[in-house]
């Protein structure tokens, strides 16, 4: 039987804890819940295009209401 491993990471801002967030990816953590990239609506494909194997779905906290 196969198991899921889910893990949530604070990145305390993306360019802070984008080496971790490439070594999750890196040791096959399936599902990881990331929040404080603080990136803005239009700097999201930073998040979705750092990992070729990564699938992402993104909002910004920092986007007009």
């Amino acid at each position: 039987m196969k198991t899921l491993e889910v893990t949530t990471y604070n990145m305390h801002t993306f360019q802070s804890g984008l080496s971790c967030l490439t070594d999750l990816c890196d040791s096959g953590v399936c599902d990881t819940g990331v929040q404080e990239h603080w990136l803005a609506t239009n700097n999201l494909t930073k998040l979705q295009n750092f990992y070729t194997e990564f699938d992402c779905l993104c909002w910004s906290a920092m986007a007009e209401k």
